[in-house]
């Protein structure tokens, strides 16, 4: 009873605050039109009206003499939140609308006449040449800046999104270094060159950006302990009929297992599909997905229903990304690929324990997430913020950076018994769990327990007891989290409310967060 009631109490004031931010929208998007105000968020710049720069005026009149013979690359500033009608108003006169750029604009592709045509639009705010110097990272331009002729020399790993057209110039000048390590995935291309080459790489008009390259790995490790969750047991709703899809290490002896029926029992019967990424056999050497999949749905069967995920009756799809027992995640596709697969299998929930360290910053794996949840707004994409918190802010790691997925932390466990620093006060953040961003948005979004977290154990994996293994870290937060959010689903579906309130995209999301962090607002009053 206590659960409807969170549900139906979040689920109004998510409704009226629905109503009340679009009157409020629209005004401001009207004050904002007649003041043709803009101003546009870069990673490597922030462009706005009212100030000068006379390098950036002398380098837009040079990129505009070159776009009136062929199409280049654009800024399309709105005027206010972007309407489809405003839309129309640009692509009836032949233009592309690419990638979204806050605030209010649009990435695309045009000559100099026909964006000289757009700003005439009542609804545009300004035309703005996408310059050279807008397509490499700061962080990676810094080290050119610092870089002396013989760091030039040196060898950088970068990743090179591309806008879609011809791409073979690029690649011809990362050839040109001598270099042939080069992996494409769609129009990202990774690729080793020369610290020297990336300023000329990024006059190629097919680039839209160069970042460092960034390895993911496993947010676990951070230290070891005891404890019990089972948030869901007293609930009438249990993630049943509900998808989740964890991409990890593996699931236990994988699909030998399955088809010899010797899976681990907490799991038997709610396993849809082990997909192999890495020509394994799907199998979980390392331990880490097995227990990340226990904490979402793990039923307890080995444990007489004590040790139990979030969601024990929810299904299982399996995406092994790892290639050993190591940290290291490795998939020979995009991330939107890979969550594109997940979503066609049937799954609904995607959880991730797993990214880049890149110290609250915002990248391409950041944005491939938010262009396919922008593509299926009925999935909940979860993605750890990572173990660098004991560094201070902005230490979110990537994806979790991603504006529309819910972005996990991890809060300390409740174990004062124990006498575990890290376990002994539930309103606190886990001191090693990642927060903060570069560009100053919020994150994690809400935060789950991470510290001393018990769950099934891969039968390959030697540590700890026979079925159930400890481990901490963000990397355990996120399942119980994701194992939340099918509950709440499974709720929401079954009482018809999805469709009756139109839960989809930001809406369903900010639904699914304030509904989350309810119930651990209750959880931390039950126990003090």
């Amino acid at each position: 009873m206590k659960f409807r009631k969170i549900i139906a109490s979040v689920l109004s004031l998510s409704v009226f605050l629905s109503s009340t931010s679009m009157s409020i929208v629209s005004f401001a998007a009207g004050k904002e039109g007649r003041m043709k105000n803009y101003k546009v968020h870069l990673k490597a710049a922030t462009i706005e009206n009212g100030i000068e720069n006379p390098k950036r005026k002398t380098a837009e009149k040079n990129f505009n003499s070159k776009a009136s013979k062929e199409s280049s690359p654009y800024i399309i500033s709105f005027t206010g939140p972007i309407t489809g009608e405003m839309k129309k108003n640009v692509t009836k006169m032949g233009v592309k609308l690419l990638d979204y750029i806050p605030k209010y604009s649009f990435l695309s592709f045009m000559k100099s006449d026909i964006a000289e045509k757009i700003k005439e639009i009542e609804c545009v705010a300004e035309v703005i040449p996408y310059l050279d110097e807008y397509k490499i990272d700061p962080e990676l331009m810094e080290e050119i800046n610092n870089s002396n002729d013989k760091g030039l020399e040196e060898e950088v790993n970068v990743a090179i999104s591309t806008f879609d057209m011809d791409c073979s110039d690029v690649i011809k000048a990362v050839n040109k270094d001598g270099i042939s390590e080069i992996s494409e995935k769609g129009q990202l291309k990774k690729v080793k060159i020369k610290r020297k080459s990336v300023i000329d790489i990024s006059k190629i008009k097919s680039v839209k950006f160069i970042e460092k390259q960034h390895e993911f790995e496993l947010h676990n490790d951070v230290a070891r302990g005891i404890m019990g969750f089972e948030s869901s047991q007293n609930m009438s709703y249990e993630g049943e009929g509900q998808i989740v899809c964890v991409a990890d290490t593996g699931l236990d002896k994988g699909n030998p297992g399955l088809k010899n029926n010797t899976i681990h029992s907490d799991f038997a019967g709610r396993v849809n599909k082990i997909i192999d990424k890495n020509g394994k056999d799907g199998s979980d050497s390392n331990g880490h997905g097995t227990h990340v999949s226990g904490s979402v749905l793990g039923n307890g069967q080995m444990s007489n229903g004590k040790i139990k995920g979030t969601a024990p009756k929810a299904n299982l799809i399996m995406q092994d990304i790892c290639p050993d027992a190591s940290k290291s995640v490795y998939f020979n596709e995009t991330l939107y690929e890979l969550l594109d697969e997940a979503y066609n299998n049937g799954a609904r929930i995607h959880t991730n324990s797993w990214g880049s360290a890149t110290k609250g910053a915002y990248t391409s794996t950041s944005a491939d997430v938010d262009r396919f949840m922008w593509d299926h707004k009925d999935m909940v994409v979860l993605f750890s913020a990572g173990n660098n918190g004991e560094d201070g802010g902005c230490t979110v790691g990537s994806p979790g950076t991603a504006k529309n997925c819910i972005t996990v932390g991890a809060s300390e466990n409740f174990k004062p018994y124990m006498e575990l620093s890290t376990s002994d006060n539930p309103g606190e953040r886990a001191n090693f769990s990642s927060y903060g961003c570069v560009d100053g948005r919020i994150k994690p979004d809400v935060v789950a327990p991470g510290s001393s977290i018990l769950s099934t154990r891969s039968m390959l994996n030697s540590e700890s007891n026979e079925y159930y293994t400890y481990m901490s870290g963000t990397s355990m937060s996120t399942p119980l989290t994701a194992g939340t959010v099918a509950v709440i689903r499974e709720y929401l579906q079954k009482n018809k409310l999805l469709e009756l309130f139109d839960l989809r995209g930001n809406k369903m999301l900010q639904l699914y967060v304030n509904i989350c962090k309810r119930i651990k607002e209750l959880q931390i009053q039950a126990l003090l």
